[in-house]
């Protein structure tokens, strides 16, 4: 079990940093919360079965964010917005085509001419909701998706505010 998530060194992230600092009487632990310059910014408690789910959700946040803010600031110029707008539409409308494309072929002597048009729709939803997935993990910062679950996992975690009087 993590005892300093910042590892001992408070100014480890530019963000700032958690660190464990004890139980409370409920049986709940206890961290300070310290802001990217070192000054304590407030503490927040966890029940104890919580804490190593925090701690895991949070050191992925801690590790991610530079990525993801390394990502934005070498690719935000309006050119590098343009460009992956445009990869994006790219991509979607190639899996869409190739969605429609695939049934048709597929389906060129079927009989029936229901069939033929209901596997093309089928086929063209199929590859639009594929390009959407591919168009998104394509422009998006790496890191993004550990990001988005780790922020996730950690607001269904019971958190409560510690006043200073409680501890």
């Amino acid at each position: 079990m993590v005892t300093a998530l910042s590892g001992g060194n408070i100014n480890q992230y530019a963000y700032g940093s958690v660190q464990r600092s004890g139980t409370l009487p409920n049986g709940r632990i206890v961290y300070d919360v310290t802001d990217s310059e070192g000054n304590k910014a407030g503490k927040f408690s966890i029940p104890k079965e919580q804490t190593d789910t925090f701690e895991a959700s949070y050191k992925t946040i801690m590790e991610t964010a530079p990525k993801i803010k390394k990502y934005v600031d070498e690719n935000s110029s309006d050119e590098d917005l343009r460009r992956r707008r445009s990869l994006g539409r790219n991509i979607v409308a190639t899996c869409g085509a190739i969605g429609a494309a695939v049934p048709i072929l597929l389906l060129w002597k079927a009989g029936s001419m229901t069939k033929k048009i209901l596997g093309t729709v089928a086929g063209v939803v199929i590859g639009l909701a594929a390009g959407f997935g591919i168009s998104l993990s394509a422009t998006t910062p790496p890191g993004s998706k550990q990001f988005a679950r780790a922020s996730r996992t950690i607001s269904n975690l019971d958190i409560e505010p510690v006043l200073d009087e409680k501890v």
